[in-house]
């Protein structure tokens, strides 16, 4: 979510600054006595003027903005996974805290220790690490047990701010 709200953010900023750009090289050309270079605001100001709220041309535009607004809105309530998790204060004037990306490389490194597991990957949310574990074997309760408390025993050693509950699910291959 984050590179979508990054590529908005620079498009809106980029459309802006061509406006704005626009709007100078029209006030100056205007100053100078000469006619509209690209923006026709002579024509958009009578447009404007003889328009009434009942038009269709300006109900569209008013829906287009809502729309644009409804979901720029929306994007930036949309809850997003933490850069980083708070750690346990050992002194009241330190403040720490660990990348979520570090947290899920150390937390899968530890899951795939685990005898039976072929690959680990690890997803860290605000309450929860999702633990997804590639084996080869059938029976996997032992397993998933094993896994889950190896990566929580972790978790819990790095003493988070607040301790995340652990899952864990599996993706079965065929021995070779």
């Amino acid at each position: 979510m984050r590179t979508v709200n990054r590529v908005l953010s620079a498009l809106l900023g980029l459309a802006l600054l061509v406006g704005g750009i626009l709007v100078v090289v029209e006030i100056i050309v205007a100053f100078a006595g000469g006619d509209p270079v690209l923006i026709p605001h002579d024509d958009w100001y009578t447009t404007a003027r003889d328009s009434v709220w009942s038009d269709r041309g300006v109900r569209l535009v008013s829906v287009l903005l809502l729309l644009i607004g409804l979901v720029l809105l929306v994007l930036q309530l949309l809850r997003r996974r933490p850069l980083a998790l708070a750690l346990e204060r050992t002194h009241d004037t330190v403040e720490a805290e660990v990348s979520r990306s570090s947290l899920e490389q150390t937390a899968a490194r530890v899951a795939r220790r685990e005898d039976g597991v072929t690959r680990a990957h690890v997803r860290v949310g605000l309450r929860k690490a999702h633990v997804v574990v590639t084996t080869p074997l059938q029976e996997n309760d032992d397993l998933q047990r094993r896994v889950n408390e190896a990566v929580r025993g972790k978790l819990d050693r790095m003493g988070l701010a607040h301790p995340l509950s652990v899952s864990c699910s599996f993706n079965r291959v065929g021995k070779r």
